[in-house]
């Protein structure tokens, strides 16, 4: 197969047009997005992202962890995804809508700085829908046990399941991502964002991707913290999120959705056997 390595703040993933897997069944494409993601054996990446063209014209995006595991979304992936479709001449118009499974997104690749934005629409907060369990409708600030401590989380949807938990020093909190991504109250299983709000405008924050572990930037990561941020009041309008691999810019839009601005950028490119 013909395919393009990208990443966005060092959140890296394969691209490929889903004509290579049409025979394939999701066994198999779990098995194969496994294999294409390792960084010994295969090529190397975060997750893998097949694309083609849906009824209408419009891009339709499937994504795969690297382990294997189907995600319903990817902040980072999308922008890279409309970049490369940018680029590639596959999308005519800088502004256009990408088909996902958390539905429809809009995005807009800027001819100047080569910057990727998109509409990340409005975040989910009831419980049920996320899903996380509680015994309110809210999954706020609530405690809950795992790898031996005590947290207090805020559950965000961003299209795919969010733990965010606020904390002096997140970048020590890494090590318990995995107990807690895979923690019983997310049925799930959730990615999970340790915070810091430095100020109304600027968020630290150290991500534990769900199926795939730390990683330098998530996308939808950063939006989920954001907007938890908002809902306790730390943060209010617009914020930068400073990652390990850089800063994304996040806003809220006039309709609540949330807004998100940040480099995507191509690796390589190459041909890998199936």
């Amino acid at each position: 197969m013909d395919f393009v390595k990208m990443h966005g703040l060092g959140n890296d993933f394969v691209l490929a047009d889903y004509y290579y897997f049409e025979n394939y069944n999701d066994s198999e494409l779990s098995s194969a997005a496994i294999k294409i993601c390792d960084r010994r054996y295969g090529i190397g990446a975060d997750g893998l992202i097949l694309y083609r063209k849906g009824e209408d014209g419009a891009p339709v995006m499937k994504l795969w962890n690297a382990d294997g595991s189907k995600a319903e979304m990817c902040g980072n992936g999308i922008r890279c995804l409309a970049k490369l479709l940018v680029k590639e001449n596959y999308q005519t118009s800088n502004h256009f809508n990408v088909k996902t499974d958390a539905g429809i997104k809009e995005v807009f690749v800027d001819d100047k700085t080569g910057d990727v934005g998109v509409d990340m629409g409005t975040p989910e907060f009831s419980a049920s829908k996320i899903p996380a369990i509680s015994e309110s409708e809210f999954f706020i600030e609530q405690e809950f046990e795992a790898g031996g401590k005590t947290w207090k989380g805020i559950a965000v949807g961003m299209g795919n399941p969010h733990v965010v938990i606020f904390t002096n020093e997140p970048e020590n909190c890494l090590k318990y991502g995995s107990a807690i991504e895979k923690h019983n109250i997310f049925p799930k299983g959730t990615n999970v964002e340790f915070a810091l709000a430095s100020s109304p405008h600027n968020l630290k924050v150290y991500v534990w991707e769900r199926g795939v572990g730390a990683t330098p930037a998530c996308g939808t990561g950063a939006c989920a913290a954001y907007a938890a941020a908002c809902k306790i009041g730390k943060c209010v309008l617009y914020a930068d999120v400073l990652l390990p691999g850089g800063v994304l810019k996040i806003s809220s839009g006039n309709k609540g959705n949330i807004q998100m601005r940040g480099p995507a950028d191509i690796v390589f490119k190459g041909q890998y056997y199936l």
